[in-house]
């Protein structure tokens, strides 16, 4: 289980670009496996699709956006076309041996990385 102390503050990231990551990641998942395909070849793609680090948040992998994302932790989606949202915070990112945590107003994920 996560530890309760010792976590070190990093770089923050936009939820936008945690956004477009668990966007882009549904995506690709959806393209690469088509219905009635193997339980191995699944897991092997989302392994890899979810597994990857997030653009300009090395620690952060897309796994962890994703999981942000559908639980509403990185608030609304903006409505298309609109600008975008300049007072919308940062997601706070820490990190603790092999653990990283997204703090948002809405929640928290935690993801151990292997």
């Amino acid at each position: 289980s996560p530890p309760r102390a010792g976590w070190e503050r990093g770089a923050d990231v936009s939820a936008a670009s945690l956004r477009a990551a668990a966007r882009a990641g549904i995506d690709e998942v959806a393209t690469a496996v088509p219905s009635g395909i193997g339980e191995q070849i699944v897991s092997r793609v989302r392994g890899e699709v979810w597994g990857r680090p997030v653009e300009g948040a090395p620690d952060v992998v897309a796994g962890g956006a994703f999981a942000a994302y559908s639980l509403g932790f990185l608030g609304p989606d903006p409505v298309p076309d609109a600008a975008p949202d300049d007072d919308e915070a940062p997601v706070a990112v820490f990190r603790t041996g092999p653990w990283t945590r997204l703090t948002t107003a809405r929640g928290h994920v935690l993801v151990r990385r292997l």
